[in-house]
């Protein structure tokens, strides 16, 4: 069974801007995990979500995804962004629910 794990281990984790990016095949664990990322995302589109994540957070989706997910046929990524201030939005783009940041689109 593999286990979840983090590319790259931060020092410090303040609230950070994460793409969470997902392909389920089954639709009743998608619906399930399209509510799950839900309840974190600021925006996004299908299955790629803008989620504003502490590392309580993401422990806490990582774990709640686990329980839904068929590791040996889905894939769940969270990729956090390195720098929340050089973000661009091409084509069209949403405004986040988050009025902390600024988004160009």
């Amino acid at each position: 069974m593999m286990q979840p794990m983090l590319a790259k281990e931060q020092s410090s984790w303040p609230q950070r801007l994460c793409l969470v990016a997902y392909d389920v095949r089954s639709p009743k664990r998608l619906r399930k995990i399209l509510h799950l990322v839900n309840d974190y995302a600021s925006g996004g589109q299908k299955s790629v979500k803008e989620c504003y994540l502490s590392r309580p957070d993401m422990q806490s989706l990582i774990k709640r995804a686990l329980e839904i997910l068929d590791r040996d046929q889905d894939s769940f990524m969270i990729i956090p962004l390195v720098n929340n201030n050089s973000l661009y939005l091409l084509g069209k783009a949403r405004m986040p629910l988050s009025s902390d940041y600024v988004y160009l689109g």
